[in-house]
């Protein structure tokens, strides 16, 4: 994994490199490195906006969600059964 310094440099350097798009905002997952990363990088681009993906976080919840409620977690458990089952059983079709 890499820190927040390392892809600082990273993204001032590509952000350098297409100086001429006027980057607007800037994407990323919601890793600590990345906060981090948007938390340096904000003084230095005042005018673009850092922040998390909306459906990596949401994948998180979904996920977590899924871990703390029983039925949620059978019910995924049985959804790879008959995705495993319809890929190993395609001929059938």
């Amino acid at each position: 994994a890499h820190d927040s310094v390392f892809l600082a440099a990273v993204m001032q350097r590509v952000i350098a490199k297409y100086h001429f798009l006027n980057v607007g905002a800037v994407i990323t997952d919601n890793t600590p490195a990345n906060k981090a990363m948007w938390a340096d990088l904000q003084s230095k681009f005042p005018h673009t906006f850092f922040h998390g993906c909306v459906c990596h976080a949401l994948h998180l919840l979904v996920k977590n969600m899924v871990k703390k409620i029983k039925w949620l977690n059978r019910l995924q458990d049985g959804c790879k059964k008959l995705v495993i089952f319809s890929k190993s059983n395609h001929k059938l079709w």
